[in-house]
């Protein structure tokens, strides 16, 4: 799932496999995402996970399809915005999930290969190479009025139109390969569903925090107010703690991070001013430096305030 993505910018659209959107609308789309709506996808993906995990311990296909229901319903719910549509790739690797684990297969069927299941594979590969080519083949319509020697060069050059194949067997379902590795296969693409959601989160952190940070506070929003907002947005030594950076950082704070460093240390800096300022007017100094303790915020779920002090 979403492994690539073919796009283009075009003055304020921007095409996505040749369907074109007007400039911020998928965005919208994933920032319309509610906390209520996220937290759902979220117990859908973890519901599924401790599935997976189940099935590792009994190897029951029964545990399987659990899970899979689990990960057709997270899919669903994904697919109901535009942009997860669009983006997706590889999603037969769920439907063949759930045909696969509703076959009648023995208890410890490895699932290897056969005569019969390479013969189907044979047909499945020379049925999509004429979906993808359909000029090469069939061009020659009587090749009984060629000669022998004719008639082989022709065909090799320009096969017939193959037939459709056979329904796919259990051992080719997801991919022509034994249970154990189908199974590998199907976990890792399940995975990038974790990454998917992560993604959604810091997304949505990262453009509520442009919009209470900087955007509700101008009075006016013109261009030249916008572009100055977002440039105290982005270049701030600390800043890029809030935003979505799939190199930097693990989207999660401590108290070893920079910006919790840089906030604890602006706040100490003005409660020590203003105490500062009260023992000035009693005239008596007092030193007092406050304590602050840094817990550990996730990222999760978006629209949550990022980090939290405690006296």
């Amino acid at each position: 799932m979403f492994q690539s993505i073919t796009f283009y910018i075009g003055g304020k659209t921007l095409g996505i496999y040749g369907e074109e959107f007007p400039l911020g609308a998928l965005t919208t789309e994933v920032l319309n995402i509610t906390p209520e709506e996220y937290r759902a996808l979220d117990g859908s993906l973890k519901a599924a996970v401790e599935g997976m995990a189940l099935y590792e311990k009994t190897h029951k296909l029964t545990d399987w399809h659990r899970a899979n229901e689990q990960m057709l319903c997270l899919n669903e719910a994904l697919c109901r915005h535009r942009i997860f549509r669009l983006i997706q790739t590889d999603a037969y690797i769920l439907t063949e999930a759930k045909q696969l684990t509703e076959m009648p297969i023995a208890e410890g069927d490895p699932l290897e290969m056969d005569a019969h299941d390479h013969e189907i594979l044979r047909q499945i590969c020379a049925y999509e190479d004429y979906l993808e080519n359909p000029k090469k083949y069939g061009r020659i319509k009587n090749p009984e009025e060629l000669s022998e020697a004719q008639r082989e060069w022709y065909l090799n050059l320009y096969p017939p139109i193959p037939p459709k194949p056979e329904a796919k067997t259990p051992a080719l379902l997801i991919a022509p390969v034994p249970l154990d590795l189908k199974w590998q296969l199907y976990k890792a693409y399940c995975m990038n569903y974790a990454q998917v959601l992560k993604d959604v989160a810091s997304v949505c952190q990262t453009l509520r925090a442009f919009i209470r940070e900087a955007l509700s506070t101008l009075e006016h929003l013109s261009p030249n107010q916008y572009i100055a907002a977002l440039n105290g947005f982005l270049f701030p030594e600390f800043r890029h703690k809030w935003i979505a950076n799939p190199i930097e950082g693990s989207g999660n704070y401590t108290l070893f991070d920079d910006i919790c460093k840089c906030r604890a240390s602006s706040l100490l800096l003005q409660r020590m001013q203003r105490r500062t300022l009260a023992a000035q007017t009693r005239k008596c100094w007092t030193s007092c430096v406050p304590k602050a303790r840094w817990s550990f915020v996730s990222a999760f779920p978006p629209g949550s305030i990022a980090r939290n002090v405690e006296n």
